[in-house]
């Protein structure tokens, strides 16, 4: 699965992405922030959710509108 999101249970724009993600079909891959915080931080990022497609961060915009590639 090539498109990761990175957030925690309490995040209400990480709940909102997942959801958002869901209901176009886009299959991703959910990662837990905090066990990933050093990972995160280390490429910059310091707002959830993080979503990363590949080796790049992208935004909610990008991923609803890419294909569903496997």
């Amino acid at each position: 699965m090539d498109l990761k999101i990175y957030g925690i249970p309490s995040c209400f724009h990480c709940q909102d992405a997942k959801k958002k993600l869901k209901e176009k079909g886009i299959e991703f891959e959910e990662l837990d922030a905090i066990d990933n915080l050093d990972y995160l931080t280390s490429i910059g990022q310091y707002s959830l959710p993080v979503i990363i497609k590949g080796d790049k961060v992208i935004t909610l915009n990008d991923a609803l509108n890419q294909t569903n590639e496997k």
